[in-house]
């Protein structure tokens, strides 16, 4: 019996405990966010507010999910961003969220450039082999 209790309390730690949600560094104040297989996001803590009708938000997700793929260096993040199918976002996050394909994350300006393709990156001489691979 005492068996059978510690095996299902050691099956209970590997499916909770290791359900793949983490957050990683990037620099420059911005976090790598995994909250499940679907909603993986860019995070920076203390955005501008934004008044939307009555209501204040506090518009955290600099890039929206779902980032599929993600390098970074000491300047910049670059990923690249398909439609979001299963992540919650705010109706004020649907109409603000970048474009689809590649983006490139100014860790200094906070500017981001989106809807880049494969051949954008070559022409601003970004090549992400040179760059760490995060995800």
């Amino acid at each position: 019996m005492m068996k059978q209790k510690v095996l299902l309390f050691l099956i209970f730690i590997f499916l909770f405990g290791c359900s793949g949600d983490y957050s990683k560094k990037l620099g420059g104040g911005y976090t790598l966010e995994r909250t499940n297989s679907c909603c993986i996001f860019i995070f920076k803590k203390n955005t501008q507010p934004v008044k939307v009708g009555n209501t204040i938000l506090y518009d955290n997700r600099v890039v929206k999910p779902l980032i599929k793929k993600l390098y970074i260096d000491k300047e910049k993040v670059v990923g690249y961003k398909i439609s979001n199918q299963c992540c919650y976002l705010s109706e004020y996050e649907k109409r603000n969220q970048i474009k689809n394909g590649y983006f490139v994350l100014y860790k200094k300006s906070g500017y981001i450039s989106d809807g880049l393709d494969e051949e954008r990156l070559i022409e601003l001489n970004i090549s992400i082999n040179k760059m760490k691979k995060i995800i």
